[in-house]
């Protein structure tokens, strides 16, 4: 890096300053209406659970 470039990225990286995050991004989204008219209906979801034991690895039965 020559000494040209090297004052430009200290230049740059010392005038860096952070963005405040935005606390609502770590808000779970609102539930659909389809999603509680399921729950409602004592449907189930299987979003989330494990896969089943008997199947091996790369999902072929042993």
């Amino acid at each position: 890096m020559t000494p040209k470039d090297l004052a430009a990225a200290r230049a740059a990286a010392e005038a860096w300053k952070p963005r405040q995050p935005d606390p609502a991004v770590n808000e779970p989204p609102p539930a659909r209406a389809e999603a509680a008219s399921a729950a409602a209906d004592g449907a189930m979801t299987l979003v989330g659970a494990p896969p089943p034991l008997s199947l091996g690895r790369g999902g072929a039965r042993s």
